[in-house]
């Protein structure tokens, strides 16, 4: 809700009959708002050898367009988290989402180099409001228990929306049916409606929503003390963020270091991989569009697997340590497994095969990175995410940067795996470190001043 105005909340009212759950409702609307988004995003690593033979840019120059999303992505990740604690998730994600949808359209308009990197800045600065944005509505529409779930499900349908955009767009630009021009405005125009709809249906709150059970409420809520009436929650103070805490916080620190590494890894899928599969084993635009899309789905498994096993041992044990860190740690480094065997596959069905595997369980640790800054952020969980998701970005930024450098000067692409293998090592030691308990915020957690 923008600040300073009038809520239009209603008393939820009891109700009898069976319907679905309003909340699960507010997950579909994000989860299509990410799907969108990551369909955006990773349209351009597809369309990557098109784009260069026709606006004439080297490797080295398509590298920095691929990263150039990535940068504001990341710059922007605590001004979007900012923007939805000022003005409440209903604003902030229909804004941000009409954005990037919105330089997203226009890319099929781009002229050259400079056009190309203004657009991608602008829509990388879009999108980085919307996963803080979402993850607060995560917080405040769902108990303890199903954040992982709801995370789970709202990382799978960024991958799910990827691997759609690659598969869609590869299958228009065969022959040349459809230009890559094209294909950006068909993949553009969807977010504009998304964000009208949602902020006409949409509420902050639980209970700013009249189709919101008194049960269901009670769900949410549990023995939160969240669930203060809507008018004197409006009149409490907005608590200033503590940054100089979060600046000394180990936890924090840890959270985002593990967020740098695991979102380099990804980042493959999202810039040079189709490009990965064509110099290496020969596939042509379709076929590495198809191949993409069959990592990305195992992207999809495994986040919504993930968020969901996360969840469920939580609710058996108790215990933040099993369910979120130690789930982590093991699912981290048998991704890097596969990804260094995939080095040595000989052919594209394997590399398929052991990349798909690398990227389930990779993505099994994105729901629980998610559920971690909603478990220990306090009342600051837009605010944490958006510490988390900022250094995850650098990362990714960084990815396709080092490697477009790397092979434009040794025209080497077959250690591409390895070096990703090794990203993964090394994220996982920050949920190794990691303390759990608490809150990020507690002060026997704190890196010395």
């Amino acid at each position: 809700m923008m600040h300073g105005m009038k809520s239009d909340a209603t008393t939820p009212q009891p109700d009898t009959s069976f319907s679905l759950p309003v909340r699960y409702l507010v997950l579909g609307w994000l989860c299509l708002a990410a799907a969108l988004a990551y369909g955006q995003r990773m349209l351009l690593g597809l369309c990557a050898t098109l784009v260069q033979g026709e606006l004439a840019l080297s490797d080295e120059s398509m590298g920095w367009v691929l990263g150039a999303f990535f940068i504001t992505y990341a710059v922007f990740q605590i001004p979007g988290g900012w923007l939805a604690s000022r003005w409440g998730s209903r604003a902030a994600l229909a804004f941000v989402v009409a954005g990037c949808s919105l330089a997203a359209t226009c890319t099929g308009a781009a002229i050259g180099l400079v056009t190309l990197l203004v657009l991608r800045l602008a829509a990388g600065a879009a999108q980085a409001g919307i996963f803080p944005a979402a993850t607060s509505s995560i917080a405040h529409w769902f108990p303890r228990t199903e954040r992982a779930v709801a995370s789970g499900q709202l990382t799978g349908f960024m991958s799910a929306g990827g691997a759609g955009a690659l598969a869609l767009g590869g299958w228009l630009l065969q022959d040349q049916f459809l230009g890559w021009r094209a294909v950006y405005v068909m993949i553009g125009l969807p977010g504009i409606v998304w964000a009208v709809g949602f902020y006409l249906w949409f509420r902050n709150h639980p209970e700013e929503h009249r189709s919101v059970s008194m049960a269901e409420l009670a769900t949410i809520r549990g023995s939160e003390s969240g669930a203060l009436p809507v008018h004197q929650r409006e009149t409490l103070p907005t608590e200033p963020t503590p940054w100089l805490a979060l600046a000394r916080s180990k936890a924090m620190w840890l959270i985002a270091w593990q967020q740098f590494f695991r979102a380099a890894g990804y980042a493959l899928f999202a810039s040079w991989f189709p490009k990965y599969l064509q110099k290496v084993y020969g596939a042509s635009i379709e076929t590495a569009g198809a191949l993409t899309s069959v990592a990305l789905v195992a992207v999809v498994v495994g986040s919504v697997g993930g968020g969901a096993f996360s969840d469920w041992l939580l609710a058996r044990t108790g215990s933040r340590r099993g369910s979120r860190k130690i789930t982590a740690i093991v699912t981290m480094l048998t991704c890097a497994s596969f990804f260094l065997a995939a080095g040595y596959a000989p052919n594209t069905k394997i590399v398929t095969v052991l990349i798909a595997a690398a990227a389930l369980f990779g993505a099994i640790a994105g729901p629980v990175a998610y559920a971690i800054t909603i478990d220990m952020g306090g009342r600051h969980v837009p605010t944490v995410f958006s510490i988390m998701n900022m250094s995850g970005n650098i990362g990714a930024a960084a990815f396709p940067v080092v490697v477009g450098i790397l092979v434009e000067r040794t025209g080497r692409w077959e250690w591409v795996p390895a070096f990703v293998a090794g990203i993964y090592v090394v994220g996982s030691l920050g949920w190794m470190l990691l303390d759990t308990n608490g809150t990020v915020f507690d002060r026997d957690d704190v890196v010395a001043p």
